[in-house]
């Protein structure tokens, strides 16, 4: 792999004062590109908790994905235990293209 470096930030003089200009990468301001890369890791990792979990529960019971506009603003529980057999609809993992607070 070659090496990469993130660009500096740079400063000019305007009117207002000293302007710093934001390093870009792969054409996103730093700031987003983090936000958008952290994001992701999040989501990564509920996911993968919660896949982990669900395989080590017994077979007669499993989990399922509380609705985003049925979950309490003060306890926004994103899963539920369920029966595997009857029960609500069982978690599958996928990707989403929604953000972390959005799932």
């Amino acid at each position: 792999h070659e090496g990469w470096i993130l660009p500096k930030v740079t400063y000019s003089i305007a009117d207002s004062g000293v302007v710093a200009k934001e390093p870009m990468v792969q054409d996103i301001p730093l700031t987003e590109y983090v936000n958008s890369v952290l994001d992701r890791v999040a989501c990564f990792v509920e996911d993968m908790t919660t896949y982990s979990l669900k395989t080590r529960m017994p077979t007669e019971i499993t989990l399922t994905e509380n609705p985003v506009a049925e979950r309490s603003g003060s306890a926004p529980e994103r899963f539920r235990i369920t029966l595997a057999s009857g029960g609500l609809a069982p978690w599958q993992i996928r990707y989403l293209e929604v953000s972390f607070e959005e799932r």
